[in-house]
């Protein structure tokens, strides 16, 4: 699996995610989440070592340490304050983030690309 297509599963399983929210039972909603926070730790891997862009695993770090927050407190919500008010917050607050690093991570794949064809131009 490359960047993109992290990318791509990962905001298919948010999409997922959102639409079954309301009839999953506690225990599959905390499993879920705790695979949502596993795929976003191996897309940070996978934007560093792809991109080398703090500003591209910086997005996807931050969205892992709030959906991390968030799951701990599905966890045990017990006489602590939710990190979100509600699912849909969190689910907007997510979003908003991978978005932003896919943005970047296009925009440093293409700058990438630009600088390769200019050496392969220079070369030939």
């Amino acid at each position: 699996m490359n960047l993109i297509e992290g990318f791509q599963r990962l905001e298919r399983l948010q999409a997922e995610l959102n639409k079954q929210w309301a009839n999953l039972s506690h225990d599959h909603l905390v499993e879920t989440m705790a695979n949502f926070t596993e795929e976003l730790l191996e897309l940070s891997r996978m934007a560093f070592h792809s991109t080398k862009s703090d500003i591209v695993t910086d997005h996807i770090e931050e969205c892992f340490r709030e959906t991390s927050a968030y799951l701990e407190w599905l966890r045990l919500p017990e006489g602590r304050p939710a990190p979100f008010a509600t699912h849909n917050e969190w689910f907007e607050r997510a979003a908003q983030l991978l978005h932003r690093a896919a943005a970047d991570c296009r925009d440093v794949l293409m700058e990438t690309e630009r600088v390769l064809d200019e050496l392969r131009h220079e070369l030939s």
